[in-house]
């Protein structure tokens, strides 16, 4: 059985991700398999909540790298730039919608590999700290759509409204 995807609408996607407390083998496959859907869903980042697991781990597209991916565990910011910069996003959780988000130019986040590794970025920027902040959003029952102009915001109501009803959950 394929893994679903938790749309604009459903609860869990508002909820407070847990900390991960405990590391083993079973969180390593986790992550391998947050990599695995996140491309299979054809997305840049992928959060684990959207997949109905609301604890604080995403699995991260890295651009230019050889690695091509990364996961997160309890990642943290421990710097950002007053500079902000407005760019287009979306979110596989609601497709089909892309709005401009202002967000921090550079961060640098600390986290943990999901074998229990440290992993420092800093100073990261572009898209690459784009992503790293909008699942973090998630990970605080934050969506894009949240951060988006008021207006804009408005002008989305019934795209918005329409997915909410389809895909409510209790």
């Amino acid at each position: 059985m394929a893994d679903q995807l938790e749309l604009y609408g459903s609860k869990i996607l508002r909820q407070k991700s847990q900390e991960v407390k405990l590391f083993n083998d079973e969180l390593v496959m986790f992550g391998e398999k947050l990599v695995r859907l996140m491309y299979e869903f054809d997305g840049v980042g992928l959060a684990a909540v959207q997949i109905g697991r609301p604890i604080r781990m995403a699995a991260i597209y890295v651009p230019n790298s050889d690695s091509e991916s990364l996961v997160l565990v309890n990642p943290r910011i421990i710097w950002m730039s007053e500079e902000t910069q407005s760019d287009s996003e979306g979110c596989l959780s609601v497709p089909e919608i892309r709005a401009p988000v202002n967000r921090s130019m550079s961060i640098s986040v600390s986290a943990v590999s999901p074998a229990g590794e440290p992993i420092l970025l800093e100073k990261i920027s572009g898209a690459f700290a784009r992503t790293i902040l909008h699942e973090m959003d998630h990970m605080d029952g934050i969506l894009f759509v949240d951060k988006i102009d008021p207006l804009k915001k408005t002008l989305l109501f019934g795209k918005l409204k329409k997915l909410a009803k389809k895909h409510k959950t209790k």
